[in-house]
C-alpha cells in the first residue's frame, strides 16, 4: 500500500491476536466472521486457518463509506478494518481524489496555456474523450472461434446476451419487426458473435416472414442492407458492432426496443428483466443502484456478475465483450460438465431446463420520462 502512495497501517499480528471485549474473541476471528458473511467464504476459511493470510488495513471509517454502508467491514473505535480483497475501495477513493484535483488544476491552466485558436480546435477533442471507445471493434478478427447457427440463438441469447441485445432479440421474436437503428445494432452484434451472412439473411427473412412480410418486400427493403453491413454492397465496408457508448447515446422513443435498457427503462422494469434472468438478488440491487446513479456500464457489469457467479474483472465496455466473457465462463463450465458426463452417463435431453421456451422479457418495460 505504501508503494501505491497509500499510507495505511497494516494490522500487526499482535493487534489481530488481541482479545476484543466484551466478546473475549481475538480480533482476527471477528474479522473472519465479517468475511464469512460476504460472498467470499473461502477467504474466511483461509483467514481462520492460515495466519499468513490475515491481512487487514486499519483506516478511518470515512475513507470507505461504501464498505461501511454495505456492512462489509468490522468497525471499532472509529476505525474500519479492510481486508486485502476490499482494498480497491481505498485505491479508488485515493485515485478519485487525485483525479479531481488534477482536473481542477488542468481547467485552471487551460486558458493561460492554450491559445484561443488552438482552444477552438482542441476543445471538441477533449470533450469527446469521455464518450470514446478505444477497445477492440469485434469485427472479423475478434470474432469467437466458429460460426453461430441460427438455431442456437435462443439459447445463446438467454445465456450470454447483454440486456440491450436480449431486449432487441426478444422484441424481434415478439413483434417480428425492428426499427432501422435496432436492426443495425442487433444485426451487427450477431455478426460479431459469429453469425454468417447466409445465416443472417435466413434469420431476418424468417422473422419478418412471421410478421407477414412478403418475400419480394424483404428483398427490396432489407436484403441489400444486410449484405451492405457485411461489406458485400456499396462501399464494401464491413461494419463493426456498436460499442456500449454508441448504444447508450442512441435515443429510442416509446415502443422502441433498441438502446440501453439501464438508461431508458425505469427501475421496476430493469428489476423484472433481471429477475427473469435469475440474477442474484444482491446483484440486481447493485445493478439498479448503478443505473440510478447514471453508471449504466457498471450496472451491466453487476448484472453480468450476477448471471455468472464470478467477478467481471474487465468491466463491460462493449456488448460483444459481454458475450465473449460470458462464453468463456460457460465454456469452462461445459468442460467440467463434459468430464462429469463422460464419467457418469450420457446427457438426458428430458432433463434440460425449459427456460428457452419462454420469453425472457415478458413485460413491456416502461421508459423513464424526462
Amino acid at each position: 500500500m505504501v508503494e501505491a502512495g497509500l499510507e495505511y497501517d497494516q494490522c500487526t499480528p499482535e493487534e489481530l491476536n488481541a482479545k476484543v471485549q466484551p466478546s473475549g474473541k481475538p480480533l482476527w476471528e471477528l474479522l473472519a466472521q465479517v468475511e464469512e458473511s460476504k460472498w467470499n467464504r473461502e477467504l474466511a476459511i483461509d483467514t481462520r486457518t492460515n495466519p499468513a493470510l490475515r491481512i487487514f488495513f486499519k483506516v478511518d471509517f470515512e475513507a470507505v463509506p461504501d464498505l461501511v454502508a454495505g456492512r462489509k467491514v468490522f468497525l471499532r473505535h472509529g476505525q474500519a478494518y479492510v481486508s486485502k480483497t476490499d482494498v480497491v475501495s481505498l485505491v479508488v477513493g485515493h485515485f478519485r481524489s487525485h483525479l479531481s484535483q488534477a482536473l481542477v488544476e488542468t481547467a485552471r491552466k487551460w486558458a493561460s496555456h492554450i491559445a484561443a485558436e488552438e482552444s477552438e480546435r482542441l476543445t471538441p477533442v477533449i470533450e469527446a474523450l469521455s464518450t470514446r471507445y478505444l477497445g477492440p471493434d469485434y469485427g472479423d478478427l475478434q470474432r469467437p472461434a466458429g460460426e453461430v447457427a441460427v438455431a442456437d440463438l435462443p439459447r445463446l441469447a438467454h445465456e450470454s446476451f447483454p440486456l440491450c441485445m436480449l431486449n432487441m432479440f426478444e422484441g424481434l421474436k415478439r413483434d417480428h419487426h425492428l426499427k432501422h437503428t435496432g436492426r443495425q445494432q442487433l444485426g451487427n452484434f450477431l455478426k460479431g458473435i459469429g453469425l454468417s451472412l447466409d445465416s443472417a439473411i435466413a434469420f431476418w427473412r424468417t422473422e419478418f416472414a412471421k410478421g407477414g412480410m412478403p418475400e419480394d418486400k424483404f428483398k427490396k427493403e432489407h436484403l441489400y442492407n444486410i449484405r451492405h453491413s457485411f461489406g458485400k454492397e456499396g462501399k464494401r465496408v464491413n461494419y463493426t458492432p456498436a460499442s456500449c457508448m454508441s448504444v447508450i447515446n442512441s435515443a429510442p422513443g416509446q415502443g422502441i426496443v433498441h438502446g440501453c435498457p439501464y438508461k431508458a427503462f425505469d427501475a421496476d422494469s430493469v428489476r423484472a428483466a433481471l429477475a427473469r434472468l435469475r440474477i442474484e438478488p444482491d446483484k440486481v440491487r447493485a445493478a439498479v443502484g448503478k443505473m440510478q446513479g447514471g453508471h449504466y456500464q457498471l450496472a451491466c457489469a453487476a448484472a453480468w456478475e450476477g448471471a455468472h457467479g464470478c467477478e467481471c474483472v474487465t468491466g463491460i465496455n462493449h456488448p460483444n465483450q459481454y458475450y465473449t466473457e460470458s462464453r468463456k465462463v460457460h465454456d469452462a463450465q461445459m468442460g467440467v460438465t463434459e468430464e462429469t458426463k463422460d464419467a457418469d452417463a450420457s446427457l438426458n435431453p428430458a432433463a434440460l431446463p425449459k427456460l428457452l421456451d419462454e420469453p425472457v422479457l415478458a413485460v413491456t418495460p416502461s421508459r423513464q420520462t424526462s
